[in-house]
């Protein structure tokens, strides 16, 4: 069993949708999906950065099902958070390849990159993808307060903000893991299908979705990128907040759910009033 538990604390609100009664149709069809992603990311061969390499100008990685399983990115696709259509119309290839930039080659590179990733990690490698393709800082402000120290003290000032959000609703909710979830119908919890352990907290949302969501918000307001860009930056954070599922330590769902409680200006399909009143039209 994980003993590691963090961030206990009474619940609070702050204006996210709830999740799905456990048993109702839409909980069922969630869980199902869950499980197929865990599936499907047990079976994968992870493959060596070299096999990567030499293919990655041969032929698009999408076609290359033991990197990137279709199925797998069907269901990222059904559950993006976005409201945006311009975000959700960024094409996978594009993801991929802004993903294999920052070294990741395959969807289990993803899983296995969220298994004890640090909070400042995601939004690192985003910075250093930037940087060395000779994008620059909206604002010039020099190395101390810009690119070299600035940068991350603003980035893990929102995302301290976003995550006392998070675990607020964690608290509230309090909702079973997926394996929890198993264990209370058996009578205990089987965690052969875990790829690694999850933590006793609450299940949704999930913490790592908000350091990703924070990454792409950093990105998007410090650095001067072109709006595609952008976009498939927010896209490929939702992937990689997603990649917890192929544990399976967090449904499907819950990943998307935290880009409410984060500091963005794109709208998220999990506000109460599904609306976002930071929206900016066209992002």
């Amino acid at each position: 069993m994980s003993n590691f538990t963090v961030e206990k604390r009474p619940g609070k609100s702050h204006g996210l949708v709830p999740p799905h009664p456990e048993g109702s149709p839409e909980f069922l069809a969630e869980a199902r999906d869950t499980y197929e992603i865990a599936q499907i990311t047990k079976a994968m061969k992870v493959p060596t950065v070299e096999s990567v390499m030499r293919d990655l100008h041969a032929e698009s990685l999408m076609r290359r099902e033991e990197f990137w399983p279709e199925e797998i990115v069907k269901l990222l696709n059904k559950y993006s958070p976005f409201l945006s259509d311009k975000i959700n119309a960024v094409k996978d290839e594009d993801v991929i390849d802004l993903l294999a930039g920052m070294g990741w080659y395959s969807w289990r590179d993803l899983v296995d990159f969220v298994r004890d990733d640090e909070c400042v990690e995601f939004y690192t490698r985003v910075s250093k993808y930037l940087r060395t393709r000779g994008y620059e800082e909206r604002k010039d402000r020099d190395f101390i307060d810009g690119f070299g120290v600035g940068q991350y003290i603003r980035f893990t000032d929102r995302l301290k903000r976003s995550m006392e959000k998070i675990f607020d609703e964690k608290n509230l909710h309090d909702r079973l893991r997926p394996s929890q979830s198993l264990g209370a119908k058996l009578g205990f919890e089987p965690r052969c299908f875990e790829i690694y352990p999850h933590p006793d907290h609450g299940e949704y949302p999930t913490g790592h979705a908000g350091k990703m969501f924070e990454g792409a918000e950093a990105a998007a307001d410090g650095w001067d990128i072109h709006l595609y860009l952008e976009y498939t930056i927010w896209k490929a954070a939702w992937w990689v907040s997603a990649s917890r599922t192929g544990s399976p330590v967090h449904y499907i769902g819950s990943n998307g759910a935290s880009l409410s409680l984060t500091t963005r200006k794109v709208a998220s399909k999990y506000d109460k009033d599904r609306v976002d009143k930071n929206f900016v039209k066209g992002k």
